[in-house]
């Protein structure tokens, strides 16, 4: 696990006793969920802590930062400009937009921190001043004497620490900043190839629908194209069988009188007559011109009879004979 507590390999960094805070500690850098140091974000909508883990050197330089603060009082590093350099470098680039949010909850938990700590030893500071009575060097006993002299060997070695640490820094810091470009451009590639695959699969997705509608839409022309067909087969042999009836009835599809109008005329004989008879202008004239015969007075005289042409079926009969008779004037003229 990263974090505040293990410095760098081999660092000479003073040790988490020399801290007069623990940043770790008061500002919840470890994510319980995974007992490690991860993006200090937070997720949309739940508020909860963001798992993506965090560089091995971008939280070793954001540790140093924060150890370093940790030397002075929590109210002095609220107020340091480095503080915000912290919270940058532990966002990951999915929140890098909440730097001023996370700011603003760390300055809370250090002033909270300082009100109930500072507040009760202000005489606590990250290098103690040896104390020196006023009275000369010599009036001091031995003990004294050797209290002065650890004091100021533990704030020479503190500085002598920090500036191994600045120089160990200083070394590093091209590397780091080499390794924080390849996590950078690593990252980037993967947001890159993670929005090229939801484009794909929202390309595949509407391939598919587009090839749903054509479907149900070629099935549905087949239907109504065969329903047509099936239809006109339909009326086909209908007509044909009118046609066959035709001698011992009147020309009508329905038989009765009652439709004998000269719409229903014209119709018969542009739907019953077989295409053999039709194909062509010739064939139609002759055929009318048969039927023209056949619906002659006398023939309808010698036919039916002075009571059938006399009687019920007179006016029938006289559409059929001027019908026909039109029927091959035109006949006539497209042969």
């Amino acid at each position: 696990m990263m974090s505040l507590s293990s410095p760098p390999f081999n660092s000479p960094y003073p040790s988490s006793t020399m801290k007069r805070w623990d940043p770790e500690t008061i500002l919840e850098l470890t994510n319980p969920a995974r007992d490690d140091i991860t993006c200090v974000g937070r997720l949309k909508g739940g508020g909860r802590r963001c798992q993506r883990h965090m560089a091995r050197s971008k939280a070793m330089h954001a540790c140093s930062i924060l150890n370093k603060l940790a030397c002075d009082s929590a109210s002095k590093a609220k107020e340091s400009p480095v503080l915000r350099e912290a919270v940058d470098i532990l966002l990951c680039w999915q929140h890098d937009y909440q730097t001023s949010t996370v700011l603003k909850q760390w300055n809370s938990k250090l002033d909270s921190w300082a009100t109930s700590h500072e507040s009760r030893d202000s005489s606590s500071t990250a290098y103690t001043k040896p104390y020196v009575k006023e009275e000369s060097m010599e009036n001091l006993s031995t003990e004294e004497l050797g209290n002065l002299l650890r004091q100021m060997q533990e704030n020479l070695a503190r500085i002598q620490a920090e500036m191994r640490q600045r120089d160990w820094e200083r070394q590093r810091e091209p590397e780091r900043q080499r390794k924080e470009e390849e996590q950078r451009r690593k990252e980037e590639q993967e947001r890159k190839e993670e929005q090229g695959q939801k484009e794909e699969n929202e390309k595949r997705e509407q391939k598919a629908r587009d090839e749903a509608f054509r479907e149900r839409a070629r099935l549905k022309r087949e239907k109504r194209e065969r329903e047509a067909r099936e239809k006109a087969e339909k009326e086909a042999a209908e007509w044909r069988d009118t046609w066959q009836r035709y001698f011992k009835k009147c020309n009508m599809k329905s038989g009765l009188q009652s439709d004998v109008n000269e719409a229903n005329v014209k119709l018969f004989f542009a739907k019953a007559p077989p295409k053999e008879l039709v194909d062509s202008g010739e064939k139609r004239f002759k055929l009318m011109s048969a039927e023209n015969k056949r619906w002659h007075t006398d023939k309808v005289m010698q036919r039916f009879g002075p009571d059938v042409v006399n009687g019920a079926a007179k006016n029938a009969l006289v559409i059929v004979a001027t019908v026909v008779i039109k029927l091959r004037q035109e006949a006539q003229r497209e042969r």
